[in-house]
């Protein structure tokens, strides 16, 4: 009897951590597939404010929308400036992103990912004490 229920707890647990598992990799998926699924724009309505990080949040604000996020299967991200935007900066950045870290890297800054939904893409970085703020949230659309 006692064997079992020691063979049943461990068919159990096994079957759980499979399942476990598996949605892991879905969920990594499924964020790529949003990542990838259009080219995304700077935005400045929040869909979310929920997923924002706890503290005093400063929007960032695009003075130039003309340019767009491309996240590619790879882990590599494209930002695609149009003419006329970032004069004193003419080139098309790249850069990469981290789900299992849940980052994203450019311009040698390393943001925080606090939400990736086809609704939008929500990241962060911590702000210096000095400035009045505790983060500046990013969101693309």
């Amino acid at each position: 009897m006692l064997t079992q229920l020691r063979h049943i707890l461990i068919i159990s647990l096994f079957t759980l951590t499979i399942f476990a598992c598996k949605k892991d990799k879905n969920d990594l998926q499924s964020q790529i597939d949003i990542l990838t699924s259009k080219n995304w724009k700077p935005a400045t309505i929040d869909k979310n404010v929920s997923s924002n990080p706890v503290g005093k949040i400063y929007y960032y604000e695009e003075n130039c929308n003309d340019f767009t996020y491309q996240f590619g299967v790879n882990n590599s991200l494209k930002i695609l400036k149009e003419k006329g935007c970032y004069v004193y900066k003419p080139d098309d950045v790249s850069g990469k992103y981290d789900l299992s870290a849940m980052e994203i890297t450019y311009e040698e800054t390393t943001y925080k990912i606090a939400e990736i939904t086809t609704d939008q893409i929500k990241f962060y970085q911590k702000l210096p004490s000095s400035s009045g703020y505790d983060y500046v949230v990013y969101l693309l659309q």
